[in-house]
């Protein structure tokens, strides 16, 4: 499916994490700003986590990641700057990325795979369905899957699934993505970013320069 170039959406996510004796649940809320064609993109997300078990307790986070001349900079909720080399296949023309991952703001490992068109969502022909499905053991029980949902008509990722560890105690996340913005009618073009602009979208963070 091929992408929304220049996508600036806002972004839900929630993760329930099982473990025995408790679960962690994960809200998520944040903005998403993605320019395929100049290979630049911008998250800023706000988390809150319940652990609910024998010893509950209450967290939140903020997190940035920018990505932008080829390297990619988070920042956590502490402040501190980590980078990194931008991911080969962090900008393939396509809505779909193979998994949650990029969404995900704690270190569950995600699952990956190269997403297949599985059909449509239902009679209509107005979403397309992409994702896989990994099974494996005696068996061959479900062991994860990934789903995204595209829209037809414009290419943009409107929500994605995924569930892990489905044999034993699952982390399931769901994943709701806002209408993009048109920022090429309505706003200057995410392409003509610059610091006097006033916009700084891709502006290396302050914590990393």
């Amino acid at each position: 499916p091929d992408s929304y170039d220049g996508a600036f959406v806002s972004v839900d996510v929630g993760i329930i994490n099982t473990f025995g004796g408790g679960v962690n649940i994960w809200n998520t809320s944040g903005f998403f700003v993605h320019d395929t064609a100049n290979e630049k993109e911008r998250y800023d997300a706000s988390s809150h986590l319940r652990s609910l078990s024998s010893g509950a307790y209450y967290q939140r986070r903020t997190d940035t990641s920018v990505t932008v001349d080829g390297t990619t900079y988070k920042v956590d909720t502490d402040g501190k700057c980590t980078t990194s080399d931008a991911a080969a296949d962090q900008f393939p023309g396509s809505a779909t990325a193979g998994s949650v991952g990029r969404w995900a703001v704690d270190s569950y490992g995600f699952t990956s795979y190269a997403d297949r068109y599985m059909g449509y969502e239902d009679d209509t022909k107005a979403v397309q369905v992409w994702g896989w499905t990994s099974y494996g053991g005696v068996g061959a029980y479900k062991l994860a899957e990934h789903r995204a949902y595209v829209d037809v008509a414009t290419g943009v990722l409107l929500r994605e699934h995924q569930v892990e560890q489905a044999m034993s105690y699952p982390t399931t996340v769901e994943v709701v993505l806002g209408a993009p913005e048109d920022v090429y009618t309505s706003f200057e073009t995410i392409e003509g970013q610059s610091p006097m602009s006033g916009v700084t979208f891709f502006k290396v963070p302050d914590e990393c320069a």
